[in-house]
């Protein structure tokens, strides 16, 4: 299986964090599994050295910069969004236009998308025990994991779609200052 993290190289988007949690997946799971993880950025020599230390060389891969990142989604089964802070974040709505799987923390506006086992899995910021653990959910629950996918998309496209917000925003301008 894939997973797939599309950010940043910078400490607010919690690479670490889910390097940790790939970390302690028994060797079984590890073996079943390659992550991706997209984006350039500050962090990318500490985390290449710290993905070295954990010995996840194996299955870990850093893309680098990804032109036109979402075009890579498609080949992810699951995507994971570990921030330690965010606002409503394009790396869960695209996705979620997919159909993808998410694992995400619940920070920012993330909560707002992801509802905890309805259409993803909402983790702890800094919590790589519950990385570890949703992935192993999804690994083992198949047909759930399909569901949340299925979820998602129909969450992201009628309450998150340009369409939509651009309405909801029209009829926040259109209300009477009082």
């Amino acid at each position: 299986k894939i997973i797939l993290t599309i950010a940043e190289l910078h400490p607010n988007k919690g690479i670490d964090v889910a390097l940790r949690g790939l970390a302690l997946l028994p060797e079984k799971v590890k073996e079943k599994i390659i992550y991706y993880v997209a984006g350039s950025g500050e962090e990318k020599d500490k985390l290449e050295k710290l993905t070295s230390n954990l010995g996840l060389n194996k299955f870990v891969h850093f893309l680098g910069f990804v032109e036109n990142a979402k075009s890579i989604l498609p080949g992810a089964d699951i995507v994971l969004v570990p921030s330690r802070t965010e606002n409503l974040p394009f790396a869960v709505l695209e996705p979620g236009l997919y159909g993808l799987p998410i694992i995400a923390t619940s920070v920012g506006g993330i909560p707002e998308i992801i509802k905890d086992m309805r259409n993803g899995i909402l983790v702890h910021p800094r919590n790589p025990k519950e990385i570890a653990e949703a992935i192993i959910y999804m690994l083992h629950h198949k047909e759930r994991t399909k569901e949340f996918g299925v979820e998602i998309k129909n969450t992201v496209t009628n309450f998150f779609s340009f369409e939509k917000m651009l309405e909801e925003t029209i009829n926040v301008y259109s209300k009477p200052l009082q």
